[in-house]
């Protein structure tokens, strides 16, 4: 997947860089490669380049900054990708040694067009071959180290993960000193379908399966050579381990539930403890009753609310500031509902 989406997000990249030249009229395409000197490469590519149509302008920016790069001294790999953007199609060169990078490497071409979508020149990324190397080197999503080889239609081994068992004996795929006419037909013809396929594969004293991946870039597969004959697909590891979170997840919801009704019985508890006394006095009703009977006289009509401050601070201590403010203003409010006139 990482490897595919590569290939495609290179392509996806020169096209946006191709549509900014396009809307921008082309006035100076000089000013366009400067814009892009210093980016990192692994963002861009190890070098790009503007290709007119008419062959006049031909500049290319490396790490050092812009320059002249003329077609006439481009590789062959590279003029037949840059030609077929001209052509108004998308491309990607066959793997190859460039003389200007100095590595193994793969080239990409769009065509650029003017306001009228007529071609005008297309725009080259070329890109080492070690980035998609590191790819294959990557484990799998279970940390299974697989044995990965990136190969062509005629079965040339490009490049390949560090655990691989067929570069390690041959550059070709078909090379193999115990393959059948047979196989090797077999394996011709269905990486010329570009159909992925499996098909018994001889190695030293023992047949291994082969996996064969299409990649629908100029014929290129993945291959795999399972050397435990005991292939797990990815997606039931991935199942498994989903499965495992959720147990664990079910687990620790039970948990803090249980956690959580413990803390708040707990909380409750004590309380209801704390009505239980009057630490000040205050709630000695009879006798304030007594008083305040006095003070009214017998046929007076008089009414109290009270909410005392010990009680109003266990209040907020255990059910929070808004919780005990709440209660403040409902007391409030039954002693105003009870007042008439200037009372």
């Amino acid at each position: 997947i990482s490897f595919r989406g590569k290939l495609d997000s290179d392509i996806e990249t020169l096209g946006m860089m191709a549509e900014m030249v396009r809307y921008n009229e082309q006035v100076n395409i000089d000013i366009f490669l400067d814009g892009l000197v210093g980016v990192e490469e692994d963002l861009l590519f190890d070098r790009i380049g503007y290709y007119s149509e008419d062959g006049t302008v031909s500049r290319a920016i490396l790490s050092q900054g812009v320059e002249e790069l003329r077609f006439e001294e481009l590789g062959k790999e590279l003029k037949e990708a840059v030609e077929t953007a001209w052509t108004g199609e998308n491309s990607v060169s066959q793997i190859y040694y460039d003389e200007t990078l100095g590595r193994m490497t793969l080239t990409y071409a769009v065509p650029v067009r003017d306001l009228t979508g007529n071609v005008v020149g297309a725009l080259a990324g070329s890109r080492s071959l070690k980035t998609f190397a590191e790819m294959l080197h990557e484990p799998t999503m279970a940390g299974t180290a697989m044995n990965i080889d990136l190969i062509g239609e005629d079965g040339t081994i490009y490049t390949w993960s560090r655990y691989s068992l067929i570069h390690q004996r041959m550059e070709n795929l078909l090379d193999a000193e115990n393959l059948s006419e047979e196989t090797r037909e077999t394996i011709l013809n269905q990486l010329g379908r570009g159909e992925q396929f499996t098909v018994p594969y001889p190695l030293e004293e023992e047949t291994l399966p082969l996996y064969v991946l299409p990649l629908e870039v100029n014929g290129w597969s993945l291959v795999f050579l399972d050397d435990q004959n005991d292939t797990v697909t990815p997606v039931y590891n991935m199942l498994a381990a989903a499965l495992i979170i959720l147990i664990l997840l079910l687990v620790l919801c039970v948990g803090v539930l249980f956690f959580t009704q413990s803390a708040l019985r707990r909380t409750n508890l004590a309380f209801q403890r704390s009505t239980q006394y009057d630490k000040t006095g205050a709630l000695r009703l009879e006798p304030f009753l007594e008083r305040a009977e006095q003070q009214s006289g017998d046929e007076s009509q008089w009414c109290m609310a009270m909410l005392t401050l010990p009680r109003y601070e266990e209040l907020c201590a255990t059910f929070g500031h808004q919780a005990g403010e709440t209660v403040a203003k409902r007391t409030a409010g039954l002693i105003q509902q009870s007042l008439v006139g200037k009372e």
